[in-house]
């Protein structure tokens, strides 16, 4: 397969993060155009604020219209509230994409 994919032709970070993330043996990636940051926080919580402070920075100082950003996460369920209560608190707009029972 010819890399970087189409799709990452102008991201090389997102192409090397979907090669490389959760896969064994770990390689370390040795570019650094900021574009992607991984954190590790204590608690769910924690992590949600760092999300809306990043958000709150990139609409207020850099512009970005709240349209523009995406927040993707891979347990709703888990955050979907810590997500709802803290981007109300904070005046962003927000659309859970989640399931509910009818």
């Amino acid at each position: 397969m010819k890399r970087p994919l189409i799709r990452f032709q102008n991201r090389p970070a997102l192409d090397e993060l979907e090669r490389s993330f959760f896969r064994y043996p770990y390689r370390p990636y040795h570019g650094n155009d900021g574009s992607i940051r991984l954190i590790q926080a204590e608690t769910p919580a924690a992590e949600v604020e760092f999300a809306v402070n990043g958000i709150l920075q990139l609409v207020k100082k850099e512009g970005f219209r709240y349209r523009e950003i995406a927040l993707v996460c891979g347990d709703l369920p888990g955050y979907g509230k810590e997500i709802s209560r803290q981007f109300e608190e904070n005046g962003i707009p927000v659309f859970l994409d989640q399931k509910q029972e009818v």
